[in-house]
């Protein structure tokens, strides 16, 4: 996630490529110490939001929560007032790491500030998120503002999971459901798709009942 800016020096930047560059292998690959060796080094460089932001999905795998959870302060700090300070997808991801580490007010000053800088839909014929916000539903509103910012930057494989994520937090949640469904209609799951919106054909919500109703056909 995130540009690479590498720094103005050739050989160095050849050298931060390089170690980013293993750091990926070594993560696809689940080795997981080889990638977080190749991270630091490459952040003992240059202080990247990529870098670092890897770095942190590395340590949330190997349990080291509480590491991880610094590594997000750090790339979130409302200091800097750049990217990921105000990047929804990272905002969520760290309401998350936190909520799991039991740092409750943490995580919901995360997803408060992940809504606060999410979009409340896609765009027409998709309803808004505000409803969860209003029901106090805050963690479920902050995966959809997530899912809806990767939706619009072709992330799909990464919006559902949030999507899905957004409906097991708030299963009775028609507009969780909602962009749960037609994500998957979109990803060619068209009949689990069809299944998703029957459940919400009668919805109080009247995009979601109008919309899902059109999808059924």
């Amino acid at each position: 996630m995130g540009p690479r800016i590498l720094p103005s020096s050739g050989i160095r930047a050849a050298e931060m490529d390089r170690l980013i560059k293993l750091g990926d292998i070594a993560d696809e690959k689940g080795e997981l110490n080889d990638a977080e060796k190749y991270y630091r080094q490459a952040l003992e460089q240059i202080d990247m939001y990529y870098v670092r932001f890897k770095l942190t999905k590395i340590l949330v795998r190997k349990n080291l929560r509480s590491e991880a959870l610094d590594q997000l302060r750090l790339i979130t700090d409302e200091k800097k007032q750049d990217l990921p300070a105000t990047d929804p997808i990272t905002l969520a991801f760290y309401g998350e790491v936190a909520l799991s580490a039991g740092k409750k007010e943490e995580a919901r000053n995360a997803y408060l500030r992940a809504i606060e800088h999410g979009r409340e839909s896609v765009g027409d014929g998709f309803p808004s998120t505000t409803g969860l916000v209003q029901a106090g539903d805050i963690r479920a509103a902050a995966l959809l503002a997530a899912g809806i910012k990767q939706t619009l930057t072709g992330q799909n494989e990464n919006a559902l999971e949030s999507f899905g994520l957004a409906l097991k937090v708030s299963p009775k949640s028609d507009v969780a459901r909602f962009y749960y469904a037609s994500l998957l209609a979109k990803v060619g799951r068209g009949r689990e798709s069809v299944s998703e919106f029957e459940k919400i054909s009668n919805s109080t919500d009247p995009i979601v009942k109008r919309e899902a109703s059109k999808r059924i056909g």
